[in-house]
């Protein structure tokens, strides 16, 4: 039933985005470990070499954010081709939320790990749902609807 379907898919995105997060933050601390890292902007500033070498994306972090080593951590950034985007675009296929659960929890990972503090993040803008661009917010858990509605407030 469509109940039980709304379910499984929930549970679907939820598995992708906890497994990338785990995956994320070991690749960060394995990562740091391997170049001498122990400085957390230079970890985080690691991550987006990373992941374009890794295939995945390219990262562009904005100006507003306010990476910190405390709850007032914010991030803002655009993956302009993100490896699930593509994919989609090739086969001709969108949809109706934002997809790349992969590249957010990743990210989050990575930058939990690099600067010591818990955060998530949320895809806001989609290319694969028709958006201009795959755009991400990352902060705690507890201030990522605050943000979110502040991002999708403004024109975009």
């Amino acid at each position: 039933d469509a109940l039980s379907d709304a379910f499984g898919e929930e549970a679907a995105r939820e598995f992708i985005y906890n497994s990338a997060r785990e995956i994320g933050r070991n690749d960060s601390r394995r990562f740091s470990e391997r170049l001498g890292l122990t400085d957390g902007l230079d970890r985080l500033s690691s991550g987006p070499v990373h992941f374009a070498h890794a295939g995945w994306a390219l990262v562009d972090i904005l100006d507003d954010s306010a990476p910190a080593m405390d709850d007032s951590y914010y991030l803002h950034y655009f993956h302009p081709n993100t490896f699930e985007s593509e994919v989609l675009k090739q086969r001709g296929r969108t949809l109706q939320t934002c997809g790349c659960l992969f590249s957010a929890g990743y990210s989050a990972g990575w930058c939990s790990h690099a600067f010591n503090v818990e955060v998530h993040g949320r895809e806001i803008r989609c290319l694969s749902r028709g958006d201009t661009t795959c755009e991400f917010i990352m902060a705690p858990s507890e201030k990522l609807d605050g943000h979110e509605a502040r991002m999708l407030g403004q024109k975009g």
